[in-house]
């Protein structure tokens, strides 16, 4: 009988934290009898996922990405095809001589010889440019495009002939979602190869393993639920499960690096979004657009974005608040561009909130665990706040295609005004009902999914998140009996046996009652300590005052409109003035202070604010500025900077800045990634400062050279030195 033949699809050098698996599983099969082969690249890709922010060194990243992949997997000796090795000349050619025939508003549909190149390579450029089909028709998109459809005809070329030659009788995927990856197993499940692919798992130090579906498809996590629903946890799982949820909200134990890293006080949240007491709360909790639109598992009946605005409406003439939390990873990072069309469609639809709604903006820093425990209701539509929110007995709902719906009591169906309202009415309603079996399988799902498909092991694992950590030190410690996890996979590409465990009859067998008690004292303290916390959050409220905030208007030189203050009346604090006698006109930036400082002079108000005539605010800039400068540990603050972004005629985003994205350190590094946000006037507009202080800043500028371009980098200095001024949320609007 022939050894079994497994290969492995493994081209991005760099990616070797995920790698790392298939080169140990490799060595442990040939260790076992088996054949093991994998595929490498040897820098077929101008595009790829590995050089998307490349750019002119693409080269030279490529080849280090190379190397790396030769130099990791050579340690391991395992035979290796290189993708440039299987391909022809003629190839290339016949490539991009089809991709040259695809409509540019085709892309998604190419197909070639029934391989449907356009689908398999999409999800790369949703998360590239972090758009969805909206996005498609971009210039910089269709080019990036263009050349994933031809990277995708020449895989197929290569890895059709790999196969044919090698004829595996298994196939070891990272992934599965990344162009070259999902390619590979699409090509495998077309000639019926088992192809299992990994990916790094929900807790840390763990992977999961699927067979013939990516690692976004919701399959897999309902599989196991089904096998493991009716089996009552043990004291460890049930305790596993608490410290997990728990270590999520401290930023541990998610496997990757917490995107953010703040807290609100739970018993601040309410006064913070200025919701009075007595009222209920409704929260939407939102996921990136882009990575709904990875998988057609995830397609649901309307967006996000139009349930939301069908909601808004339900809630004009209610009694009740709701609140909507757009995703944080909405307005990017260092490493990631802000999802600019869903956040223009978020602006565009403030404009007509009613007075009992409050939308929470990516990066405003509020943090869902608070918001978890002010709430009555939630939706969350894709997300796992779905699960966390109902750990703290907060009653959910989610879209019937969300990857958690098994582990959510309610979900999404009837999208008609009439439907949705019942659907708020129900949820609100629901807590006082919140019970243990709602518990009971909230813990049964999460477990299964942190305790049974995330997958420990013991040879190797993840070393600060994103290294590899090689765990053993001879291979012997790679031969049966030394690493559970890896004999079961193997024993899976050997002998056809399970990637996971399903419940044996002494796992049926297990007493229910003690999982019911924990989970029945589980519920007494959510509320109780919800009990607790109302009388907290009250007693934090009544020690609070709304002081006022007076608005300094200046006009604008290089815009001919009038001031906007629409933003006032959906600003969150509404004790707002202005002040008579404001400039309207200037010619120099030293007339422009000369003439503020005589207006401040004469404000009696202990905050303000300089609005020039292009900037508007978000509904958060004046709660949040004034609750900062109110805090005791900001006591010597002069004021609070926001970020800005920076929007055309059509209200179309152009760029932001002080962001994480682009924090604008520098004066110069600011000034070359957009020069007309270094006006002074538009940096003067991005504080809200304590009024005593602001004029102490217009004497300092005094000091300075008076020419427009001094006073713009010395007042630049002076709000980013750290000193007397913080740095916050993304809340000015600048019409450029």
């Amino acid at each position: 009988m022939a050894a079994p033949r497994i290969l492995s699809f493994a081209p991005f050098g760099l990616f070797r934290v995920h790698h790392q698996l298939d080169a140990v599983v490799g060595t442990s099969l040939r260790l076992r009898g088996a054949e093991f082969a994998l595929v490498g690249c040897d820098g077929i890709y101008k595009n790829c996922d590995v050089l998307a922010h490349s750019g002119d060194n693409w080269e030279r990243d490529c080849a280090a990405c190379t190397n790396a992949g030769r130099q990791f997997f050579g340690q391991f000796q395992i035979p290796t095809f290189q993708l440039r090795q299987c391909l022809q000349l003629s190839d290339w050619e016949e490539a991009r001589q089809w991709a040259s025939t695809i409509a540019e508003s085709d892309y998604q549909n190419a197909s070639f010889q029934g391989y449907p190149i356009g689908d398999w390579v999409i999800s790369s450029i949703f998360s590239l440019f972090r758009i969805t089909h909206d996005g498609l028709s971009d210039p910089e998109v269709i080019k990036v495009f263009h050349q994933y459809l031809i990277n995708g005809f020449v895989t197929i070329r290569a890895m059709t002939r790999i196969i044919q030659q090698y004829q595996p009788t298994g196939m070891l995927v990272f992934n599965g979602r990344y162009a070259p990856y999902r390619i590979a197993l699409e090509l495998g499940k077309l000639v019926n190869i088992p192809v299992v692919t990994h990916e790094r798992g929900y807790a840390d130090d763990t992977f999961f393993l699927f067979e013939n579906y990516s690692a976004i498809q919701n399959q897999p996590t309902r599989d196991c639920y089904q096998y493991w629903k009716d089996i009552p946890l043990k004291e460890t799982e049930l305790q596993r499960v608490s410290d997990y949820m728990n270590n999520r909200e401290a930023g541990r134990d998610s496997n990757f690096t917490p995107f953010v890293t703040y807290t609100t006080e739970y018993d601040e949240a309410r006064y913070r979004l200025r919701i009075p007491d007595g009222k209920r709360i409704f929260v939407v909790f939102t996921s990136s657009e882009y990575e709904v639109a990875y998988c057609d598992d995830f397609k649901t009946p309307l967006p996000q974005l139009e349930v939301i605005q069908r909601l808004i409406d339900v809630f004009r003439d209610r009694d009740d608040y709701l609140v909507i939390r757009h995703h944080p990873y909405l307005a990017g990072n260092p490493s990631s561009q802000p999802d600019r069309i869903f956040l223009n469609k978020v602006f565009r639809d403030s404009a007509s909130l009613p007075h009992n709604v409050r939308l929470i903006m990516p990066s405003e820093e509020m943090s869902s665990y608070a918001l978890f425990w002010i709430a009555d209701g939630a939706i969350s539509f894709f997300s796992s706040t779905g699960l966390e929110g109902l750990f703290r007995g907060l009653p959910m709902a989610c879209f019937e295609q969300s990857r958690f719906r098994d582990g959510i009591p309610f979900h999404l169906k009837d999208f008609s005004p009439d439907g949705l309202s019942t659907l708020v009415d129900t949820l609100l309603d629901y807590r006082a009902q919140f019970g243990v079996h709602d518990l009971q399988r909230l813990f049964r799902f999460q477990y299964a999914v942190i305790g049974r498909l995330s997958l420990k092991f013991k040879s190797f694992g993840f070393k600060d998140t994103f290294d590899f950590d090689l765990r053993f030190q001879s291979t012997d410690q790679l031969l049966p009996g030394h690493d559970e996890i890896l004999d079961r996979l193997c024993n899976h590409f050997l002998l056809g046996s399970s990637l996971h465990s399903t419940p044996t009859s002494a796992d049926r067998d297990i007493d229910a009652s003690g999982e019911s008690q924990t989970l029945s004292n589980q519920l007494q303290a959510i509320r109780q300590f919800r009990t607790d916390l109302d009388l907290r959050a009250q007693r934090f409220r009544s020690t609070r005052i709304e002081p006022k905030l007076c608005v300094i208007p200046i006009q604008s030189t290089s815009i001919a409109t009038s001031p906007s203050f629409d933003w006032i009346q959906h600003s969150r604090h509404k004790n707002i003035s202005f002040t008579e006698g404001t400039p309207s006109s200037y010619d120099q930036y030293s007339d422009l202070l000369s003439k503020l400082k005589k207006v401040v002079e004469k404000c009696s108000d202990e905050y303000c604010v300089i609005a020039d005539s292009r900037v508007s605010y978000t509904e958060c800039f004046a709660s949040h500025g004034i609750d900062t400068l109110m805090e005791e540990k900001h006591r010597e603050l002069s004021g609070v900077c926001f970020g800005m972004w920076f929007v055309d005629n059509q209200q179309e985003i152009i760029t932001g800045l002080f962001s994480k994205r682009s924090p604008g350190t520098s004066f110069e590094l600011a000034k070359a990634h957009y020069p007309p946000g270094l006006e002074m006037p538009i940096l003067l507009s991005r504080v809200l400062f304590r009024t005593s202080r602001l004029l102490d800043l217009l004497n300092s500028l005094q000091s300075y050279p008076q020419d427009n371009e001094s006073l713009t980098r010395g007042l630049f200095d002076i709000l980013n030195s750290g000193q007397f001024f913080c740095t916050v949320a993304q809340s000015v609007v600048v019409r450029s």
